[in-house]
């Protein structure tokens, strides 16, 4: 069985601002779980997560999963695998060889927060 983790696909520190990992290059996994986890933000603060796979031949990215807002410390997981449940958190696919992840704040505030992901057979 073949599992892998990443080193962190983004590390932020009282960002304000979108975040978006670097290209990720699946070149044997059939899906990943990817986790955010939330260390500090404010009372009104907010993000999104969202895990994009990359077409190929155009280059353009495509969404696989979008979070809802996530608005406290805490630890979210989110799957892209085949015959995965479907859920907002979940993508039911397998994972494009070609991928990343885009963590968009909502209102300015400063969050602190880890991106990691581990790929799965």
């Amino acid at each position: 069985m073949y599992n892998s983790s990443l080193p962190a696909l983004i590390t932020a520190v009282a960002a304000t601002t979108t975040q978006t990992s670097a290209d990720q290059q699946n070149l044997v996994a059939r899906g990943c779980i990817v986790v955010v986890d939330v260390t500090a933000i404010a009372a009104t603060g907010s993000i999104v997560v969202t895990i994009q796979g990359k077409d190929p031949a155009s280059g353009a990215y495509y969404t696989l999963v979008t979070s809802a807002a996530i608005t406290t410390v805490s630890t979210n997981v989110f799957q892209i695998y085949p015959a995965s449940t479907v859920a907002a958190s979940n993508y039911n696919g397998v994972l494009p060889v070609a991928w990343r992840v885009v963590v968009t704040p909502l209102n300015g505030v400063a969050i602190s927060y880890t991106v990691g992901a581990t790929l799965q057979a």
